[in-house]
């Protein structure tokens, strides 16, 4: 069910060369620099149908138990009252007690209930309306048969989100940032050397004050030109690529670097992004300055030998971002600093291959399945992989949105191992694109795996709300809930990226396991001040709550008009 709304990215782009061909088109320019996200899918689920099938009290009834990945009973269980009773070999078991001291236990036949795990958690059982047992029914242990994440492939060889003032991380979501990707014609090709980032936030100024941000650098390479350092400013709604230099340019010389701008907000970040690709490239930074209107607020050396915070907490100036799997390293070294005694130095680094190649016959049907009637959308297929035998191989398949962001699925294996999820990719952004106006959304979908009977259509009408967006991110008020018609409590967390955002809604008072994935492209033609058409529509996939306090699994399309200003 969870892959359901993105099968369709595979069908259409391995059809679209052969359904209504169209005459071929100089392709789509997608070259330039790629800022990849990577997001797993909602944590894996698993669903055990628990249903007796044979009537009786404690020592006579039976049941059967089914689950939708195979962890399934082959024989009738009997059930015996507070005995504990494994559902399948995965580590999640349920108990049958009597309803009171006074009423036995005793279970109908065809009576139903239904375990639902997300990750490792089991939550309690959920009974049919209709059953007419005399049980109360529990669920203990914790599901031990997780698909296993490779310990080298996407998610442990990129980078986390940057910290950000909320509690507001998309989990499991990762990045790859500023890719130069070579295209020539259809063809699209990089090398992808180890990402870390020092991620500086700059907090000592006001909305439109003149900044310049000063620093020293030296660069020190092998002269295969695959590394890079670059350095971006991340403002509320802009992307600024502040300074790119390439390996042939590293030259291992002292620079003393100085870049200006003007502050869109309060709160702005700088990413001092390091691409190293062999053990003897070495980077280092060194006395950071920040002068606002003429007048130095910050200044920073390295000379205590770490990252100091001098901003009240929850804040934090520095912030190190690097993979779980590295062969490079990054953080405040006394080896050949700069100035004084230390320096911020990044040593070493492996690469990562890029292959990739653009659909050359749009097709209309997948413009349709995202929402963009009337319009055509280009299909795209890459792969990223280790450079050897029996490395780690990724496939990805999407759909290109206009010249500036894909999304799509991709889907990594190794030996063991495999990390499938779902991907988006901004293209040369420079520009954030403000959401942070009055929503009032809307969903129409189908809602399966409740109780009773099959699966449904539905339309669900959040009140109207107004999402907090610092730069790329955005969430609800943390202290006010999002809330459907059925006085559902939700919140939102989400991240824009070029013309596209994807969130999550979770359940606000996290006792139970509601959570849906969005994602969709913002509507190019949206003139300002337009409350009437659709500002983002798109699809989303998850668990959402319905009447009577039932949970659905659902998948279907959304709709967000911008009903006010920021």
């Amino acid at each position: 069910m969870k892959n359901k709304i993105w099968l369709w990215i595979f069908i259409l782009l391995s059809g679209i060369s052969c359904d209504n061909p169209k005459p071929a088109s100089p392709p789509i320019q997608v070259g330039g620099f790629w800022d990849i996200s990577f997001f797993q899918e909602i944590a894996q689920t698993s669903s055990y149908l628990i249903e007796v099938s044979q009537s009786g009290g404690s020592g006579t009834a039976k049941i059967r138990v089914y689950n939708d990945r195979g962890d399934s009973s082959p024989d009738e269980i009997t059930v015996s009252e507070a005995d504990t009773i494994p559902l399948g070999n995965c580590g999640v078991s349920v108990i049958f007690l009597r309803p009171s001291p006074l009423t036995p236990l005793n279970l109908v036949k065809g009576d139903r209930w239904q375990v639902v795990v997300i990750g490792k958690i089991a939550y309690p059982p959920e009974p049919n309306p209709n059953n007419q047992s005399q049980a109360l029914v529990s669920s203990s242990g914790e599901y031990n048969c997780l698909m296993s994440q490779c310990p080298n492939g996407l998610y442990a060889s990129s980078l986390p989100l940057g910290y950000d003032f909320q509690d507001a991380v998309l989990s499991g979501e990762m990045e790859l940032s500023q890719i130069e990707i070579t295209q020539n014609n259809s063809s699209l090709q990089a090398v992808i050397p180890e990402q870390h980032i020092l991620s500086l936030y700059l907090v000592g100024h006001s909305q439109g004050d003149q900044i310049q941000l000063c620093y020293k650098r030296r660069l020190e390479s092998d002269g295969e030109e695959v590394s890079f350092f670059r350095v971006r400013l991340v403002d509320t709604h802009l992307y600024q690529l502040l300074e790119s230099v390439s390996e042939n340019e590293f030259g291992n010389t002292v620079q003393a670097v100085c870049h200006n701008f003007q502050a869109e907000g309060d709160q702005l970040r700088i990413d001092f992004i390091f691409g190293l690709s062999d053990f003897n490239d070495t980077a280092w930074i060194d006395q950071i300055e920040e002068v606002v209107n003429g007048e130095t607020v910050f200044s920073y050396d390295f000379e205590t030998g770490g990252l100091d915070n001098d901003l009240a907490l929850p804040y934090q100036r520095f912030e190190i971002r690097s993979p779980n799997y590295q062969q490079g390293e990054a953080k405040v070294s006394g080896i050949n600093p700069i100035d004084g005694n230390y320096s911020f130095r990044v040593i070493g680094g492996r690469e990562l291959i890029f292959s990739g190649a653009i659909i050359q016959n749009p097709s209309d049907d997948l413009a349709n399945s995202l929402g963009q009637f009337g319009s055509t959308v280009s299909g795209i297929s890459f792969e990223i992989y280790e450079p050897f035998k029996n490395g780690y191989f990724a496939s990805f398949a999407g759909a290109i949105q206009g010249t500036s962001a894909m999304m799509g699925v991709f889907s990594g294996e190794k030996t063991a191992c495999q990390d499938p999820g779902q991907f988006i990719v901004s293209i040369n952004t420079q520009e954030i694109i403000a959401i942070d106006q009055t929503w009032e959304m809307s969903l129409n979908g189908e809602a399966e795996d409740c109780f009773p009977g099959d699966s449904v259509e539905f339309d669900k009408v959040f009140s109207p709300f107004k999402p907090v967006q610092k730069a790329e991110r955005f969430y609800s008020e943390p202290t006010e809930p999002l809330v459907d018609e059925l006085s559902n409590r939700y919140k939102l967390i989400g991240r824009v990226s070029g013309n596209l955002i994807y969130f999550i809604l979770t359940d606000f008072d996290q006792i139970d396991y509601r959570n849906a994935i969005f994602y969709g492209p913002i509507n190019p033609e949206l003139q300002p001040g337009d409350t009437q058409s659709p500002a983002v529509s798109g699809d989303f996939n998850g668990w959402l709550k319905f009447e009577s306090g039932k949970r659905c699994q659902t998948s279907g399309t959304f709709e967000v008009i911008f009903a006010g200003s920021p």
